[in-house]
């Protein structure tokens, strides 16, 4: 990321999927990492700060979940975590349990949301919370319709962002045409219902090119420094050119939300520096860049070759152990001298 020149957060992962802290000898020595990640690699940078996405909810302890709460507050970090993301399921909830321990901190960005109900919505608002969405990846691994529509009514910052590039499209362009149509066919939905027609299209164009660029510069804390061009702010320009066809600039919104893709991004500046110019990054040795990534990718087919693929019935099995597994832990953060408690300020 340094190398890059980009601005950017750089979130370590404390999820678990094993429900073991994978080389690691304990939870305690991964939280040190994390800490000790944050205190050196990113200390006094200017384009890079260090953030955290907490253990799925559920998938740990209760107490080790307010342990990286409490840890990410305490170093000043962007703190995320997959929140409601498995539709009907207990799993990545928690919301209740962690209010009431006072662990819903202002700024957390929750990814995903798709399967939160109104009692969760009143939550993450009346912590200040924020959500982000991933269009492609959440639709087709069954999470649900994307989120902004309680966002709306809530009045919770509300971004786009990108999930799990080995399967789905990396670029912001197509996640807003594809959060556009599909909040556009369901509010059009709505109306069909009252057996009539849609006079008025929304969302509009802009708002969704907001939910990709000052929406999510809001979500992460850097409203202030980027997301549109304004007088003071940092200079990260994206400048497009479509070479393939020609888009006539009679409404740039639309031909940016609708009709771009990653390759019409001509010049990319960070801070004012140009790291992308006439389609080509620049200040890199692309061919070696090219070799590393062919190696890499070599290394990866090598190591899942071996791998086990289960099937629906072993995924099945898994999610529904995960399942008690959460229930068990969210029980965790409750006891009787919890209630006693409530019960003298009730």
């Amino acid at each position: 990321m340094k190398a890059s020149g980009i601005r950017g957060v750089y979130g370590y992962g404390m999820q678990v999927y094993d429900f073991k802290p994978a080389g690691f000898a304990s939870m305690d020595e991964r939280r040190d990492c994390a800490r000790e990640i944050s205190e050196t690699l990113f200390r006094d940078q200017d384009r890079l700060s260090a953030g955290m996405l907490i253990s799925d909810p559920g998938t740990v302890p209760f107490a080790e979940s307010a342990k990286q709460i409490r840890l990410a507050d305490k170093l000043g970090l962007k703190h995320a975590s997959h929140t409601g993301a498995a539709k009907t399921s207990v799993l990545l909830r928690g919301l209740r349990e962690l209010d009431d321990h006072g662990l819903l901190l202002p700024g957390h960005i929750h990814a995903h949301s798709n399967g939160l109900t109104g009692e969760d919505w009143k939550l993450i608002a009346k912590s200040g919370g924020h959500v982000a969405s991933t269009p492609s990846s959440e639709l087709q691994m069954g999470m649900g319709f994307l989120p902004y529509q309680p966002c709306a009514e809530f009045g919770i910052p509300f971004a786009l962002g990108t999930d799990f590039i080995g399967v789905t499209t990396d670029d912001l362009f197509t996640q807003m045409n594809m959060a556009l149509q599909i909040e556009r066919a369901l509010a059009n939905e709505k109306v069909h219902q009252r057996d009539t027609m849609p006079f008025e299209i929304t969302p509009t164009i802009r708002e969704a090119l907001h939910w990709a660029t000052l929406g999510a510069a809001q979500v992460l804390g850097l409203e202030n420094e980027i997301g549109s061009l304004v007088a003071g702010k940092k200079a990260d320009i994206i400048i497009i050119r479509h070479r393939d066809g020609f888009v006539a600039p009679v409404h740039a919104a639309g031909s940016v939300v609708q009709m771009t893709h990653a390759g019409d991004v001509d010049t990319v500046l960070a801070d004012g520096v140009i790291r992308k110019q006439n389609g080509v990054l620049t200040g890199f040795d692309l061919p070696e860049v090219t070799r590393l990534s062919h190696n890499a990718l070599a290394e990866l087919e090598t190591r899942i070759r071996d791998r086990k693929i289960l099937n629906a019935q072993e995924v099945e099995a898994f999610f529904r152990l995960a399942e008690r597994m959460a229930s068990f832990h969210f029980a965790q953060a409750y006891s009787d001298e919890f209630f006693v408690q409530a019960m003298k300020q009730s």
